[in-house]
């Protein structure tokens, strides 16, 4: 039926559904774009932020690397001051005695030292201590050396530690009466055998009490202490030396550090003594500790477990 005058058409109406019907299309057709501009973005952004991990990645990978050169560089730097210093004291060390004797032996092809004189006593006396020094320094070379390397004699002896330290005090015992210093071992208690490698234990021991009678001026006094406590054999080695300055004592085993002191009073030394101490101690699973008053004595304590 057709629509009334006056009337109009819902069909035909521009209001009505017909009017909204290319709308709706357009809208949906929008819509989808922007979903898909939307999921391009989204794609777009995880790759960025993925790209931007990675790289971020690679820089800290960088800067690892070059804090690592960095750090090289510096242990080179350390190890060529080592080298330089280690050369320097060396050769001093090795020259002065040799330069002595050398002097000594001119004197005897000369004919200038009668046999059986006085001063051809002085003078073999004289060589026959230059000729230890370097045999010790030759030795303490050898071992420190052979601890750097990692290299291992028979660890699974049993050492008698009041034995090596009675053997040690006998061999130093010269060197002490020369310098007018007083060396007094004691032991306390039984003390029980350790294993280990003796040899390296011996040089450890010799080293110690070598320098607390080195470091102890004439009249002064040094004392040694063995006993067992817990587990473990301790040597306590105490002197009424110089002293380390406080500021130098986290140096003292770190190998041809010398303290400010020894350099001053023109002490001899190559500043590996401590180190190899210290090292010979840690092949032993063991600890030392030190402690020192700057002019009043130092004291050396040494713990190996049995």
């Amino acid at each position: 039926m057709s629509a009334r005058r006056g009337e109009q058409d819902p069909l035909r109406s521009e209001d009505g559904p017909g009017r909204h019907r290319p709308d709706v299309a357009r809208l949906m057709r929008r819509l989808e774009r922007e979903h898909a501009i939307r999921l391009e973005a989204e794609n777009i952004g995880e790759r960025v932020t993925a790209e931007l991990y990675s790289s971020v990645q690679r820089l800290q990978q960088l800067q690892a690397l070059h804090d690592e050169q960095g750090e090289a560089m510096l242990r080179l730097r350390d190890l060529d001051e080592a080298k330089d210093a280690f050369l320097s004291t060396v050769s001093h060390e090795f020259r002065t005695p040799l330069t002595s004797m050398m002097g000594y032996l001119e004197l005897i092809a000369d004919g200038d030292l009668e046999t059986g004189s006085a001063r051809m006593s002085s003078a073999v006396e004289v060589m026959t201590r230059n000729t230890q020094r370097l045999l010790h320094l030759v030795n303490d070379l050898l071992a420190f050396s052979s601890l750097q390397q990692g290299k291992r004699d028979d660890l699974g002896a049993r050492v008698d530690m009041v034995d090596l330290v009675d053997e040690v005090h006998r061999t130093l015992a010269p060197v002490a009466r020369r310098r007018g210093v007083t060396v007094t071992p004691s032991t306390l208690g039984e003390v029980p055998a350790i294993v280990g490698e003796r040899d390296l234990i011996d040089r450890a021991v010799l080293n110690l009490l070598s320098n607390a009678i080195k470091f102890t001026p004439a009249g002064g006094h040094v004392r040694t202490r063995t006993w067992a406590e817990r587990g473990a054999v301790l040597l306590e080695v105490t002197d009424t030396g110089i002293g380390i300055p406080a500021e130098e004592q986290d140096n003292l085993f770190t190998p041809f550090f010398r303290s400010s002191l020894s350099i001053a009073r023109e002490i001899q030394g190559t500043g590996l003594g401590l180190a190899l101490v210290r090292a010979a101690v840690d092949r032993h699973q063991g600890d030392v500790q030190l402690t020192s008053v700057e002019g009043e004595g130092t004291t050396v304590t040494v713990r190996l477990p049995v």
